[in-house]
């Protein structure tokens, strides 16, 4: 390739068509209303174009929250990740130890949607699950 990098993200993702009915997001939805639903489907989105995980912190807590709108601000988003973290939607230990977001789940869509491709970079740090065969590290 030239000594490019081979695209890691996604332009689309699967979406389960029971997602709204996951206990995880009904929790969300419970708490937060659409506005919960409405993070957890940006931060999935933000995931998929980079990869299988995103980095979470404060200053991405504000610039998610500019980018979804109006009735938004960052310690709510803060807030609706915590509860995604609570209920398991995100893996909790990668979060705390490397500050990023990404889930057992993230990662077997991934692998399914990146099959075809050779070579994709995998962090052993960040992975939840074995190792696919197209992977380098």
């Amino acid at each position: 390739m030239s000594g490019r990098l081979a695209k890691q993200g996604l332009d689309y993702f699967a979406f389960d068509v029971d997602f709204f009915n996951d206990e995880k997001i009904e929790f969300v939805s419970a708490r937060f209303g659409i506005k919960g639903e409405i993070i957890a489907i940006r931060l999935l989105c933000k995931i998929y174009r980079n990869g299988y995980y995103t980095c979470w912190n404060e200053d991405e807590s504000t610039l998610l929250a500019k980018r979804a709108g109006d009735g938004f601000s960052p310690s709510l988003v803060s807030e609706i990740v915590n509860e995604l973290v609570k209920r398991g939607f995100f893996e909790q230990t990668l979060l705390n130890r490397f500050g990023i977001l990404t889930s057992a789940g993230i990662q077997r869509r991934y692998v399914t949607a990146t099959r075809e491709r050779k070579g994709i970079e995998i962090n052993g740090n960040y992975w939840l699950l074995e190792l696919p065969k197209n992977a380098s590290s």
